[in-house]
């Protein structure tokens, strides 16, 4: 008997350059135990929106800070941080995003 896939919803901030404001847009991907609001974000890109702008480098939390970003409110790195279903990622607070999430 083979286990139901558990997806969870992810709302991103998206802006392009011009744009005045962010606009959230949500997206359902599959949730495998332990991944990161980065490995999610992966997902996106991948099966979703190939435009989704963010930074990451490292993936070793730390170590480069460039997936530094806001989620449910917290300042975090989205490497180091695992992903939760109804989580809201925006760019980092103190930075104005040029795009989607990179400042």
């Amino acid at each position: 008997m083979s286990e139901a896939k558990k997806e969870i919803s992810i709302t991103v901030a998206r802006q392009r350059p011009g744009e005045e404001e962010p606009r959230l847009e949500t997206y359902q991907v599959p949730y495998h135990k332990g991944m990161s609001v980065l490995d999610a974000l992966d997902l996106i890109r991948q099966e979703h929106d190939s435009s989704l702008a963010y930074h990451s480098a490292c993936r070793h939390g730390k170590a480069c800070r460039l997936c530094a970003a806001e989620v449910n409110g917290k300042a975090v790195l989205m490497c180091d941080v695992f992903a939760e279903d109804g989580m809201i990622v925006k760019p980092a607070a103190s930075k104005k995003a040029a795009r989607d999430l990179i400042p």
